[in-house]
């Protein structure tokens, strides 16, 4: 069985906690929450930054969540769940198809033959996690542009 896990900033706190995690609705207010262990308090977490594990470990052991900024190669890029194709995949454009960051990376020119790349294990010898999406705004539109083609790397600019 797979294990699933979580990680999110804590809400007001800006750090991150890792374990399960519990939405709660309570009066129509919906609330977020990691639960590390059963004898730890819950806390709670700010939902846009709820990133799920992939199930896989970069190549220093760490492991990699969905939304985390790595090094593939000379590539930077994000890791992304996309729903449409059911699958964890890398955020940018390739030589096949231009940048849409709703749509993973792969290979095949037309859309009849379009093949994403599905973060597999194959993925864990050649990923270093660098960072995470969430870490600081200005960090997500410096990748974002980045991958678009639009700039150059701004990762840790202030």
């Amino acid at each position: 069985m797979r294990e699933i896990e979580f990680k999110a900033k804590r809400l007001h706190i800006n750090e991150w906690v890792f374990g399960s995690l519990y939405v709660r609705t309570v009066d129509n207010i919906v609330k977020y929450y990691i639960i590390e262990n059963v004898n730890r308090p819950w806390r709670r977490v700010t939902p846009e930054t709820v990133c799920q594990w992939t199930g896989l470990l970069d190549k220093h052991g760490a492991k990699i969540f969905d939304g985390d900024i790595v090094i593939f190669g000379k590539l930077f890029t994000a890791i992304k769940y996309f729903e449409k194709y059911g699958m964890f995949g890398l955020v940018g454009k390739s030589k096949y198809r231009e940048f849409d960051e709703n749509e993973p990376m792969g290979s095949g020119g037309s859309s009849t033959s379009y093949k994403p790349y599905v973060l597999s294990e194959y993925y864990q010898k050649r990923i270093e996690v660098v960072g995470n999406i969430h870490d600081k705004e200005h960090q997500k539109q410096a990748i974002i542009d980045m991958m678009s083609g639009d700039e150059e790397l701004g990762l840790y600019d202030e």
